[in-house]
């Protein structure tokens, strides 16, 4: 007799009955998380942001990695000024796709205008909570690819927003090191040095930045800036203005800009 133990005749029935079970609950799963992000953005686009918060939550319960959903609830965050969650919320959104050159631009800049928005509003906290996320998200991905270069140029920028000028000097002198030809690179470094009260150090790399790329109209506008802190280079400051409007029309709206236009010599 064989040791074999042999199978009910039903088994494969079953079987085949047990997958198809599966596969009709994770389609209901999968209609379900669509049908909650899709009710999420209609809650959203009404302005009723604690009820879109509520239906992404809930597609996300479905699926945690569910980048879309995740995504929106960020967008929701940011407009329910939620300084905590948000920090939490974008940094779940970059590690659901890290080696992702736009999700890193969409979270970076979002952290950055959130910022922007908290410095204006005059809440120290919120600020220094946003760009602490901001600068960890920059920290994670120069350890996925150390010669970004960009990476270490935004990094300086936040570093420099902070006052943290010489840690963001040394994220400049990163970026240049691996692209000596960066101007925007160049520039941030003179706004640092500017900062510590270098003039003419800040004048040097504002000038290495325009001989790089002419028309970067930030390094003209910094370089009459700092020009315009000595009257005998009043004429000089003027000429830096008028390229920068030149280029960027929209600096006009600079009011340091304006006062040089019209000063009086």
């Amino acid at each position: 007799m064989s040791n074999f133990m042999r199978c009910h005749p039903l088994a494969p029935m079953v079987l085949i009955l047990f997958i198809i079970c599966l596969s009709i609950g994770a389609s209901s799963s999968a209609s379900n998380k669509e049908t909650y992000y899709l009710k999420g953005n209609a809650f959203y686009d009404q302005g009723k942001y604690d009820k879109a918060e509520e239906s992404y939550a809930n597609a996300l319960s479905i699926d945690e990695n569910y980048f879309e959903a995740q995504k929106a609830m960020c967008n929701t965050k940011t407009a329910l000024h939620d300084c905590d969650s948000m920090s939490i919320c974008y940094k779940k959104l970059f590690k659901l796709d890290p080696a992702s050159k736009e999700n890193l631009d969409f979270v970076t800049k979002r952290l950055k205008d959130a910022s922007c928005y908290r410095q204006t509003q005059g809440s120290d906290q919120y600020n220094s909570k946003l760009y602490d996320t901001l600068l960890e998200i920059y920290n994670e991905s120069l350890s996925r690819n150390i010669n970004d270069s960009n990476v270490w140029n935004d990094k300086g920028i936040a570093l420099g927003d902070l006052n943290r000028l010489e840690d963001s000097l040394d994220c400049f002198d990163k970026a240049i090191r691996i692209n000596k030809a960066f101007a925007e690179a160049w520039n941030n470094r003179g706004v640092s040095l500017d900062k510590m009260d270098r003039h003419q150090e800040a004048l040097e790399n504002y000038n290495k930045s325009i001989e790089i790329d002419p028309r970067l109209a930030e390094a003209w506008y910094n370089k009459g800036k700092t020009l315009g802190l000595e009257d005998a280079s009043f004429e000089e400051a003027r000429k830096c203005y008028f390229k920068a409007i030149e280029i960027d029309p929209l600096l006009k709206s600079k009011s340091e800009i304006l006062d040089w236009i019209y000063k009086e010599t």
